[in-house]
């Protein structure tokens, strides 16, 4: 009986014997950190931001005319070097969790702050994600220049836009600043997406809560694949040192019992040297557990019948169909085709030559 195990380089055989298990390793470790990361690492904390999303001059005049006048309660505005701006700021809850009535402090409402600039008038919500914002939030102002919403109800990833008329000195930007406090919020970020000194990607991403989350989670998927590409690089070189080190062990062994060479002990020795002592040890397992090994000789014959497996490696997948199998599977496939199990007038046949000197090579490696 001529053994159909054939050897071959180590690069080619790494591929073949792990590439499942190594897409089957990648996608566990990206998927279990982003669960460890939405578990853990994620704020359940409600959070907002406020983002500028426009700073308009209403007065845009490059050339002084003499005779125009634009007045304000009585103040001309362009003598005086003054000029009105549009603001549209968008107040969006950028956490998980919902922000209810009950999160606001009624002495300190959410709102806004305006240095070096004045309202003109009454702060508008132009826009909102649903019609109950729209619908339900007040604006009130302060003698201070400050003015704040009314207790509403603002759901995960809603939001609402809010208008501003400002007059301010031409040469002097209007400063928004977010007032209030709302119970888990530590801080109200603000984003100005007008300001081309601070519209970073680095500044949008240490402000807005939604980014930082896409960014962390992508340098953990960079990660979990550095991780899995240096363990692959580390197995390739591995691999022979490896497969060098259990020919050394057989043959210390073969000098050591003094045995005569057979195609059962050169079968076994190149399942222990191009794969492992635990391929020898699973073997044994189904050779001892032989009702076992029946019902799998089983289904791999079915398969067999089925034109399923008809082109089949050791590593148990068929280039044909496709079709991976499973460890156990794959071994019997590979006792079969090397006959140390067979059937013969329909009695299931193992060889007990190979079972014996299968047992003698374990008890000397353990």
């Amino acid at each position: 009986m001529e053994s159909k195990f054939t050897n071959e380089n180590g690069l080619k055989k790494i591929e073949r014997k792990y590439a499942w298990s190594f897409l089957g390793f990648i996608l566990a470790l990206i998927f279990g950190i982003i669960t460890i990361y939405s578990s853990f690492f994620k704020s359940e904390r409600p959070d907002l931001d406020f983002i500028i999303l426009s700073n308009t001059s209403v007065l845009d005049i490059n050339e002084r005319v003499q005779e125009l006048e634009i007045k304000y309660k009585n103040e001309n505005i362009i003598k005086n070097n003054k000029n009105l701006s549009i603001l549209t700021i968008k107040i969006i809850n950028s956490s998980r969790i919902d922000i209810l009535r009950d999160y606001y402090d009624p002495k300190n409402l959410l709102g806004m702050s305006i240095s070096n600039a004045t309202l003109v008038e009454k702060p508008e919500i132009i826009d909102a994600s649903v019609d109950y914002l729209t619908n339900n939030i007040d604006v009130s102002i302060d003698s201070n220049n400050n003015f704040y919403f009314s207790q509403v109800i603002i759901d995960r990833d809603e939001f609402f836009t809010v208008k501003l008329l400002l007059l301010h000195k031409s040469n002097e930007k209007p400063l928004i600043k977010p007032i209030g406090k709302i119970a888990g919020v530590k801080k109200i970020d603000i984003v100005n997406l007008t300001d081309k000194n601070k519209n970073s990607f680095i500044n949008i991403f240490g402000q807005n809560n939604i980014i930082k989350s896409i960014v962390f989670i992508i340098a953990l998927i960079v990660f979990a694949l550095f991780i899995t590409g240096l363990t692959l690089y580390l197995g390739v070189f591995l691999y022979p040192i490896n497969v060098l080190k259990r020919k050394i062990n057989v043959i210390i062994y073969k000098n050591k019992r003094n045995i005569e060479p057979s195609i059962e002990l050169d079968y076994i020795f190149k399942l222990y040297i191009y794969g492992s002592k635990n391929t020898l040890i699973n073997i044994q397992w189904l050779l001892r557990n032989t009702d076992v090994l029946k019902d799998e000789f089983k289904l791999f014959m079915k398969k067999i019948e089925n034109n399923l497996l008809n082109t089949l490696d050791f590593v148990g997948f068929s280039m044909e169909s496709g079709q991976c199998m499973n460890v156990t599977e794959s071994l019997v496939g590979d006792l079969y085709r090397n006959e140390i199990i067979k059937i013969h007038d329909d009695n299931f046949l193992i060889n007990d030559n190979f079972k014996s000197r299968l047992d003698e090579f374990i008890s000397y490696m353990v």
